[in-house]
């Protein structure tokens, strides 16, 4: 289980958790040094966490209509 601010994750899918904690570094960084981070080295958008073949993986909306998988979060994947 995991809290992250008013959130509560519990669940057993580790790309799952990994997601949540990663959105939970993204808000803080955001809300504490108002600064986007990841930003898209491509289009300069900030990303977002999104689901890969079961992989927490960090989305740019920049691009195509389904924007593109920047990479995943855990950086020992490889997609």
């Amino acid at each position: 289980m995991v809290h992250i601010k008013s959130a509560e994750v519990s669940t057993p899918d580790s790309a799952e958790v990994l997601g949540a904690v990663a959105e939970g570094v993204q808000e803080f960084v955001m809300s504490h040094h108002r600064v986007t981070w990841p930003v898209c080295g491509e289009h300069g958008r900030g990303l977002h966490v999104g689901y890969f073949h079961e992989t927490a993986v960090w989305k740019c909306a920049g691009g195509t209509t389904d924007g593109h998988v920047v990479s995943a979060i855990d950086p020992a994947v490889q997609l």
